[in-house]
Order: structure tokens, then sequence, then C-alpha cells
């Protein structure tokens, strides 16, 4: 099935890797369906996503606690659209409307959210042809970007000795963590600026679109 190399061929791009050294196992991996490719792919992306034809995530599968924790008590189940922030929600619809058998969907930054927290991931997606049932395979930003930019690293680190779990927006320009009610951060961060924000009731893009049903943002 050209849709199986198509999924490890993604998987490929997604890391820099060859493209042309996966195609070799269409052949050996083309009876797979959807469902036991997802689980194939989960060693070499950080989340995998089974979505079908209505747009619901039907399957997620995760080698991070974390990713697959979220998956578990909140995805699975759900429209893809919500569980992502609204400006995510429209990538996700362009992701799988481009998704074809024949070649992975370029890849998008889309922030998906559980209990409150973002998770900023890029994801690609590849449509079977037999079920109709799309392969959406993404990777953590945050890790790259730490990579990439110490001082998300010093951010993050900061947030942690203050005793809260930071994490880094969708675009990595800067880091965030939530404060229990009274509370405040002692000290100040070793490079960047703090901030204290109150949290919005609503998403200040709620209804920009005629499609968007929200009323309450995340």
């Amino acid at each position: 099935m050209q849709a199986v190399s198509d999924v490890l061929a993604a998987t490929a791009q997604g890391r820099g890797q060859s493209v042309t050294e996966f195609k070799f196992l269409e052949a050996s991996f083309g009876a797979l369906d959807a469902r036991k490719v997802a689980r194939l792919v989960a060693s070499t992306v950080d989340l995998t996503f089974v979505i079908d034809s209505s747009g619901r995530i039907q399957q997620a599968v995760s080698l991070d606690p974390r990713l697959s924790r979220a998956a578990r008590d909140h995805w699975v189940g759900q429209m893809w659209t919500d569980t992502a922030t609204v400006e995510s929600r429209p990538k996700i619809k362009e992701l799988l409307a481009e998704a074809n058998p024949e070649t992975p969907t370029r890849w998008r930054e889309i922030n998906q959210v559980a209990a409150g927290e973002e998770c900023p991931l890029r994801f690609s997606a590849v449509k079977f042809d037999d079920d109709g049932l799309i392969v959406v395979m993404g990777y953590d930003l945050q890790p790259v970007a730490q990579r990439l930019c110490p001082g998300v690293t010093q951010a993050l680190d900061w947030l942690g000795a203050q005793g809260l779990k930071g994490r880094m927006t969708g675009s990595g320009s800067a880091v965030f963590a939530r404060l229990a009610e009274g509370s405040m951060p002692t000290g100040s961060p070793p490079s960047g600026h703090l901030q204290v924000c109150s949290n919005l009731e609503v998403h200040p893009l709620v209804g920009w679109a005629a499609s968007d049903k929200s009323s309450v943002g995340g």
C-alpha cells in the first residue's frame, strides 16, 4: 500500500532523514492497516493519531508518558479540532482536507490542549484509501527548541525551581506556567522578562471563523 511507505517517509522527513531509505518497506508492510501503522511509527515519532472521516480521534499511540496520558484522558474519542487551541483549529481542518494516499501533507505546528496545558506539536498526515482513516504523525517541538535555544531551558528550569510546571508556547517565544490563586513567583528569571497575567474567560479568537462553534477559549 502506497500510504504505508508515505507514512514512513513522512517520519523520515520529520527527523531530517533520507526518504528513499524507507521506500523499500512498502512491499513488506503493504498489508498493514492504519491502526497497525500507527503503532509501527510510534517508536519514531512522539505522537500518532488515527483519525476517522469525520475528524474524530479513534486511536492515539505515544511512547511519551505525558502524551500517552493526555491522549488517553483527553483526546481519544474527541473531534481533533476540539482538542487543540482555537488558533490551531483551522490548521487541523486544512491538514485533514489535504490528506491523501499519495503523499504526506506538509507539516503544520498545532497546539494540543490537555487539562488546560498546551503542548506544541508538528504534524503531518497520510490518508489510507482502503478504509478512509488518516494517520497523523506528530513531533513535540519543545525538546527541539530547548536544544536550539538555551534560554528556553533556563526559563523552564527557573519555573521548576519555583515549584511550577512550565511549558513552551507554540512558537517558543515564551514559556508559561499556571499560578495558584494569590501566589506570586519569587525573584527573577536568569534571562527574559517575567510577567504575571490574569486568565481570559474567552479566547480572543473565539468566533473569528463562521465554522467556530466555541464559546470558551482553550
